[in-house]
């Protein structure tokens, strides 16, 4: 009887607990909705949509942008000629759309979800879409709000595929899903190249794991190493390197930007006689400011002396800072990986810190054009929810899995590997790549699969 008791309390607390979180969530979808109405006409300048506007008009792409959005630019400029409003409130539109259909269609994978009724399925949508990253993405000219929408909806299409198979509702067809898969992958490259990696990884963890399981190898293997091989091939077709005068994409010299980027002035002395010579010193001082803007200065480097001697020049001066800076390098990563994993709830701490050099200031100034006040509120509240969804969903997981036997424990750990396999890479990839410049809008993904994983733990405890 005692210990019937103590289960009653324990899943008493749990139940209170996932209420609040209610309650908190939906603080966040009308603070979200409010800013989402108010910002819908306003255009919000960043760098790379400065650069995309440029693609828009010539319709030349560089190695950094896909031209799908572009394209899409182009007709939402159309569409909006048609109506006599601002040319990206048709693309606003679109990615607010494609993300709420990205997020029911992942949200199928959640049994219960499946079951409710619409008033809580469009709020578990709204949701996902309503976060500050995910409601700033959604409302720029930026293509990581379709890119994530596209890769969101594939991986939602296979993990309710899976569970129907489970129950026998559909015969096993995994040469299809590969089929869907790559035509994902294409469609990422095509809008985000730097997002293609995720496409690709999500393609290959797929096909492993119906390899592994013996299903039709060869047909999968072929049609596998077909879409590897074939999408690198036609976005090259679509780009043209260098177009926008910035370095090219290379790992020299992301290198370059992960290991020096903190300290390129203090490194002067090892600076090759070609660098020296491509920077003046007000530029040289203007690298040590903004050093967000080392792809477009380094791209001189690219224009004068070539791909692959900028290669090599990036690469030897990335050694020297790699081997006099690891141990500042050590931390700035680990910061950096724990800024990314955590957003948004590490902007509670990025706002407050003077030390923390990241774009996630310049994110909320964005955001405040429009809704000042609104904005910080915003950005405020849903760092603190999301913070309390980790720590309250933590402690919901651990107290399931403390309940369940060994075996059960260790099936329930392997049901989340996928998604732990792919965060994990993609921080580790935007993490070097990003040169100690932190952006929670870069993971918009990342940020996403905590928010499904928090909500299904909302579900699963109102549901016992």
């Amino acid at each position: 009887m005692g210990q019937e008791v103590k289960q009653n309390q324990q899943s008493g607390l749990g139940r209170l607990l996932a209420r609040v979180l209610v309650l908190g969530i939906s603080a966040q979808i009308l603070l979200g909705i409010f800013w989402i109405l108010l910002s819908f006409s306003s255009y919000r300048e960043y760098g790379e949509s400065l650069l995309l506007l440029s693609a828009k008009e010539s319709l030349v792409c560089d190695e950094w942008q896909g031209i799908l959005y572009v394209l899409l630019m182009k007709a939402s400029g159309a569409i909006a000629g048609l109506f006599g409003m601002p040319w990206y409130c048709p693309l606003y539109a679109v990615q607010l759309l494609l993300a709420g259909g990205a997020a029911h269609v992942i949200l199928g994978a959640i049994p219960a979800y499946q079951s409710a009724k619409w008033p809580v399925k469009l709020w578990t949508v709204l949701a996902m879409v309503t976060f500050p990253a995910a409601a700033q993405c959604h409302l720029a000219v930026l293509p990581i709000s379709l890119a994530s929408s596209v890769f969101l909806a594939s991986l939602g299409v296979i993990l309710r595929c899976a569970k129907a198979q489970k129950k026998d509702e559909v015969r096993d067809i995994p040469a299809t899903h590969i089929a869907l898969l790559g035509v994902a992958y294409l469609i990422e490259q095509l809008l985000w190249p730097k997002f293609g990696i995720l496409g690709a990884l999500l393609l290959v963890l797929y096909a492993v794991y119906e390899l592994l399981s013996l299903k039709k190898v060869f047909t999968l293997a072929i049609l596998t190493a077909v879409f590897l091989g074939l999408v690198p091939v036609v976005f090259s077709l679509t780009v043209q390197e260098g177009a926008h005068g910035r370095t090219y994409d290379t790992v020299e010299a992301a290198a370059l930007r992960r290991y020096a980027w903190h300290d390129l002035i203090a490194l002067y002395p090892e600076w090759s006689g070609e660098m020296k010579e491509s920077f003046s010193q007000d530029e040289i001082s203007l690298l040590a400011r903004f050093p967000e803007e080392l792809p477009q200065a380094l791209g001189k480097i690219d224009a004068k002396y070539g791909k692959e001697q900028a290669r090599s020049i990036y690469g030897a001066l990335a050694k020297t800072a790699h081997r006099r800076l690891w141990r500042q390098n050590a931390v700035e990563i680990a910061k950096d990986l724990a800024c990314y994993a955590f957003a948004p709830a590490s902007d509670l701490v990025i706002m407050r810190s003077d030390r923390l050099v990241t774009l996630e200031r310049r994110n909320l100034e964005s955001m405040r054009r429009s809704a000042p006040l609104l904005a910080t509120v915003f950005v405020t509240a849903s760092g603190w929810c999301f913070l309390a969804m980790l720590l309250i969903g933590a402690f919901l997981q651990g107290k399931e899995l403390l309940g369940k036997k060994r075996e059960d424990r260790v099936a329930a750990l392997k049901r989340c590997l996928p998604f732990w396999i792919l965060s994990g890479a993609y921080l580790l990839y935007v993490t070097y790549q990003g040169g100690g410049i932190m952006d929670a809008k870069a993971i918009l993904p990342v940020t996403a699969f905590w928010m499904l994983w928090g909500i299904g733990r909302i579900y699963k405890t109102l549901e016992q």
